[in-house]
């Protein structure tokens, strides 16, 4: 009775602990070393006189007869090799399995009996083999690592990482020096990442501290194409300019809103946050211009590094470049192609945003390409009208129209009827001019543009169209 009485008691407490090593708290980390050189690892829940039961790592239930327990270490075992230095000089690696206040125990192979008992006074230092010190500096989409090497000789390092939340590491990096970096990774997204040095026998250390980073957030695209259209005037003689412009992209994210800043002589000042991808500026002075900025702000509240641009009211620009005119056709037969060099004046923005009206002109000269033609030059004189259209931030196309007059000579030889030697002749005339093409803007700095361009045109004699392209290269200023 009283036996049956103990066994049930045992039950009882096996239970109790049972349901404590499931329930709101962890039990603490044992190690248990057999005779045979094999280590449990687990938390003891019962001991009794002639064996003990451990919850193993697993969540199993091992009984474990006394007589075949060297120890049991009631304390965290680090499961790594070390390096042992001796006050003699001489030094090993090795595992250590035990120590007291005197004494420290070793095992060169960790699951084998066998093991080594050395005073602690003949013991210089004991260094562990893994790197130490892990730390590392996100960016957007790398993150780079270093730390402290281990005192042992290491051949590479092996670098973990995984995001948060997945249970595995993915397969690691080698390294050959203490640092690294990670690259391709995901923006936004927490990373946990450890490293392990591996020696010249190949064996791989127990790992360093384990480091959490966050990689940054990638700021969002700016808005492009923004346009604006002008209302009729109020009694006070001031107007509304409702301002439009094309959705923003996140590349990691969404966009929440716009910042709309209005450029003053005193700075740059917030106006609104608005959601939609419209803004309507009121009260602008019918006189002037008026400068505005639009950037986009994404789900993280960080805003665009880059600002899109618009002026409402009339801008002034001046733009000159370079030209390379190529005959064609029976133009082509009588001149060379040849180049000169084109100015532009206008304003911008004059009826609607993004449309452009101007005057160009010019100096285009040619040699000739037949036996009498020497040489030739056409002056242009052209009305000018573009409407430009956003590519990206910053870039602009802007197909463009240019009609007028074209002030054009030639020189060529004729031969004298009296004296039949060869005169140069000299003829000149106003005659029709027409270009149609595209130009291609960038706002490289504040009001500087550098713009390229193609033209095909032709100028109208009397014997019918002498067609041309015309090639451009340039910049421009605007006030």
């Amino acid at each position: 009775m009283a036996q049956s009485t103990r066994r049930f008691a045992s039950l009882i407490v096996i239970t109790i602990f049972i349901l404590a090593a499931g329930g709101t708290r962890d039990l603490r980390s044992e190690n248990v070393f057999l005779k045979d050189g094999s280590i449990i690892n687990g938390a003891v829940v019962t001991d009794e006189a002639a064996s003990i039961t451990v919850k193993k790592n697993d969540g199993k239930l091992e009984t474990i007869n006394r007589d075949g327990i060297l120890r049991i270490l009631y304390t965290e075992l680090n499961m790594g090799k070390i390096h042992v230095q001796m006050r003699d000089g001489k030094s090993f690696e090795a595992y250590i399995v035990d120590e007291d206040q005197k004494s420290y125990t070793f095992r060169k192979n960790l699951y084998s009996p066998e093991e080594l008992t050395v005073k602690r006074t003949e013991v210089l230092f004991i260094a562990e083999r893994n790197p130490s010190g892990l730390k590392g500096e996100p960016d957007t989409t790398r993150v780079e690592l270093s730390w402290f090497p281990p005192y042992n000789p290491v051949r590479h390092y092996l670098v973990y990482f995984r995001e948060e939340g997945e249970k595995d590491y993915r397969p690691p990096v080698r390294s050959r020096g203490t640092s690294h970096t990670l690259e391709n990774l995901k923006s936004n997204t927490v990373y946990v990442i450890k490293t392990t040095a591996v020696d010249d026998s190949g064996e791989e250390s127990t790992p360093s501290n384990e480091l959490t980073v966050t990689t940054k957030n990638i700021r969002p695209d700016p808005p492009v194409d923004v346009r604006y259209e002008k209302g009729a005037p109020g009694a006070d003689g001031t107007f509304t300019a409702t301002l439009r412009w094309r959705e923003a992209r996140d590349p990691d994210g969404t966009i929440s809103g716009y910042a709309v800043y209005r450029i003053a002589e005193n700075g740059k000042k917030l106006e609104a946050k608005v959601t939609a991808s419209e803004y309507a500026a009121v009260s602008l002075a019918a006189r002037g211009r008026h400068f505005f900025e639009i950037a986009s702000i994404d789900d993280r509240g960080d805003e665009s590094e880059k600002a899109a641009s618009v002026t409402v009211g009339w801008n002034v620009f001046i733009e000159a470049g370079l030209s390379y005119i190529t005959p064609l056709g029976t133009l082509g037969e009588t001149l060379k192609a040849g180049h000169g060099a084109m100015i532009t004046v206008g304003t911008k923005e004059i009826f609607f945003g993004g449309f452009d009206l101007g005057f160009s002109t010019g100096y285009w000269s040619f040699d000739g390409n037949y036996r009498d033609i020497e040489s030739s030059t056409m002056i242009p004189a052209l009305a000018m009208a573009r409407w430009r259209f956003a590519i990206l931030n910053d870039l602009w196309a802007a197909p463009t129209a240019r009609i007028g007059y074209s002030y054009n000579t030639i020189n060529y030889k004729k031969r004298n009827p009296s004296t039949f030697a060869l005169d140069t002749v000299n003829e000149s005339a106003f005659e029709p001019m027409a270009l149609g093409g595209v130009d291609i803007q960038w706002n490289a700095w504040k009001s500087l543009t550098v713009s390229a361009g193609a033209s095909y045109g032709a100028v109208f004699e009397k014997g019918g169209a002498m067609s041309l392209v015309e090639f451009h290269l340039g910049a421009g200023w605007v006030w």
